[in-house]
């Protein structure tokens, strides 16, 4: 495989003009052993509402929030630049253990999961009726590894219907 200027490969990331948000350290530093240009992407506050419409109108449906948009931006600078194809880790962060910004550990020990914009966890069990509720059992995942960051990407406590078993 061709790499560097001859190469038509090239990284596309998106960033926002916040450092706790945007990848482009960690893609710096990916493309710093190919040499693949960087094509970076920013997503302007500003640019926002209308980007927003327009994804709304072509998805015809809500979306998940600013990386959507922001993908569509990326997706469009990939277009103009002729690339039609694009790989992506999307979900790969969440795979593994996620952004420190999910997870908050209490005074007790425990954790709990937080999304940027919504105070306290977003776990919600007070919003299943009690008849559903109680059908619920706690399940713990395994904890194959001997750090908690690891075992993170194994999954979280979930609740799981009781079969019975």
């Amino acid at each position: 495989m061709v790499q560097g200027a001859d190469s038509d490969v090239a990284a596309f990331t998106f960033v926002t003009g916040d450092p706790k948000y945007d990848e482009l350290p960690w893609v710096e530093k990916m493309i710093l052993h190919t040499c693949h240009r960087s094509v970076v992407c920013r997503l302007d506050a500003a640019d926002v509402p209308n980007l927003a419409q327009s994804v709304t109108d072509y998805q015809d449906e809500p979306f998940g929030g600013l990386p959507t948009l922001a993908y569509a931006r990326l997706f469009e600078r990939a277009r103009a630049e002729g690339t039609i194809v694009l790989l992506d880790g999307f979900g790969m962060d969440e795979q593994w253990a996620g952004y420190d910004y999910y997870a908050n550990k209490r005074l007790d020990g425990s954790m709990t999961l937080s999304l940027p914009g919504i105070p306290g966890s977003v776990v919600r069990p007070d919003c299943l009726i009690p008849e559903f509720r109680s059908q619920a059992e706690v399940c713990l995942p395994p904890r194959p590894f001997p750090d908690s960051l690891r075992n993170l990407s194994c999954g979280t406590p979930c609740l799981q219907r009781s079969l019975g078993r």
